[in-house]
């Protein structure tokens, strides 16, 4: 089983089937896009990874005559399969042929889960089984629904990055300067990885009730060099409609929940060049989008479904929730992005046409189990909650992952009801943040690190996030 989750990538250097099929006509088209940037040049020749194998291959890339389309194809030739996985070009090649890497019909590829980023959980360690309530339980616990007080949310509007925060803060005033750019968003790549994403949902918890839709959208690109640096852009339309029951055992209270959630999602594959272009577009009033009007791109529709259950004893709470219950399962059809994007300018939906991918793609079954603790110390002026939950069990286990990668650690203390505090150990990593209740207005915040890699320390990945909701 392969996992073509957020390893769906197109890279901005050819296979090295392409490379070898090219014509001179072809390598010079090529070379005119690609390697016309003096800044892409320079930044090539300064890559330790190309140098590296171009040693090891008796290479001098700085003598290089980049007018001579020949030479240089050539030398790349010779040096992808050392600047570039072979694992990461077998994901490329899995996703342009579904039957790739499979070998046949029916090989089934793991699709991440569609979960947009909260600031409330994420500043507490991502841990929100048994302590779930509110909106974010839409997407973490339906057994939360069956709160006695119920929560309206006219507009939760969230917004986050993939990246270190001291980095992003101090590029951001010369995100005007190119070279500036390059630099940031190389260092950001070939070390944490780089991303963006948002939300816009509404939803009503409580009361028995769980009732919401949200858009959301997620981006992140990662690579050991950034010539080789690939990953994905997906948007994700979903909305959720469940119930709750309470009930009474031996004087503790237990909740049953479930939920249906129909959801669209859009996939592309996007490269160190697409994620440039993007913010250089941004800062500068270009089209974002343009680098990727030629990707492939996958969109269809599923249909997930999600339980859970919360036993409340006093202070104490112990949750289980099974997110994507028997696993989610996505029907993809092929286009372009820009004909998708066409499609929803003149149609407001997906393209009619395209090619239907017979690969089975699934969001996988997530089981959550979670304990968590109220000290009830003075309600109305310090309000304390201490929580763990081990996340994503099944997957863990299945990916050979380290027990860090499935646990969450997270403490809030509210004050006087209006402010919170929030700190968390997700995945072996320090997070924290907090959030301010005003009459009609939520803003929260929220500083983490995940894991990226296998194990702990392999690839950690920080970033920020931020949240103002409408709520009543």
């Amino acid at each position: 089983m392969k996992h073509s989750g957020p390893a769906a990538v197109l890279f901005p250097l050819p296979t090295q089937e392409e490379l070898a099929a090219m014509s001179e006509g072809e390598a010079l088209n090529y070379l005119g896009e690609e390697l016309a940037s003096p800044v892409f040049v320079e930044k090539l020749l300064e890559d330790e990874a190309v140098n590296n194998a171009a040693a090891l291959l008796h290479q001098d890339p700085g003598s290089l005559d980049f007018n001579n389309s020949s030479e240089v194809v050539d030398f790349l030739q010779a040096l992808l399969p050392d600047i570039i996985p072979a694992g990461a070009l077998a994901s490329r090649q899995a996703f342009e042929d579904p039957f790739a890497a499979g070998g046949a019909a029916g090989a089934q590829a793991l699709e991440p889960p569609a979960v947009p980023l909260s600031p409330e959980v994420l500043a507490q360690g991502g841990s929100f089984t048994a302590n779930a309530h509110g909106y974010s339980a839409l997407f973490y616990n339906p057994a939360a629904f069956s709160s006695a007080k119920g929560e309206l949310t006219l507009l939760a509007a969230s917004c986050w990055v993939y990246a270190n925060p001291v980095r992003f803060f101090e590029s951001l005033p010369r995100w005007d300067d190119t070279v500036a750019l390059t630099e940031f968003l190389e260092a950001e790549v070939t070390s944490g990885g780089f991303g963006v994403g948002s939300s816009a949902g509404v939803g009503y918890v409580g009361r028995g009730l769980g009732l919401g839709a949200v858009l959301s959208t997620d981006s992140y690109v990662w690579g050991p060099t950034a010539l080789g640096a690939g990953g994905s852009m997906q948007a994700d339309l979903q909305f959720v409609a469940g119930f709750a029951v309470p009930l009474k055992i031996l004087g503790a209270r237990l909740s049953l929940g479930g939920d249906l959630r129909p959801i669209l999602r859009l996939s592309v594959p996007v490269d160190y060049t697409a994620m440039f272009v993007f913010l250089d577009s941004l800062q500068g009033g270009g089209d974002p989008f343009a680098a990727l009007e030629a990707a492939p791109a996958l969109y269809g529709f599923g249909f997930g479904i999600d339980l859970g259950a919360i036993l409340e004893l006093g202070g104490l709470k112990v949750g289980v929730s099974v997110r994507d219950f028997l696993g989610t399962r996505i029907g993809y059809t092929e286009s372009t992005f820009g004909e998708v994007l066409d499609s929803f300018r003149d149609t407001g939906g997906f393209p009619a046409g395209g090619t239907a991918v017979a690969e089975d793609h699934v969001i996988p079954m997530e089981l959550s189990v979670g304990l968590s603790y109220r000290f009830n110390i003075a309600p109305r002026i310090i309000d304390p909650v201490v929580h763990l939950a081990l996340s994503d069990v099944i997957g863990v286990i299945r990916s050979e992952r380290s027990p860090w990668a499935m646990l969450h650690l997270g403490t809030e203390v509210r004050l006087l009801r209006f402010l919170a505090l929030r700190a968390g150990l997700n995945q072996g990593y320090l997070t924290f943040g907090g959030g301010v209740r005003l009459p009609l207005l939520d803003i929260n915040a929220a500083f983490f690190t995940r894991e990226m890699g296998r194990h702990l320390g392999d690839r950690p990945s920080s970033g920020l996030a931020l949240e103002a909701a409408l709520r009543l």
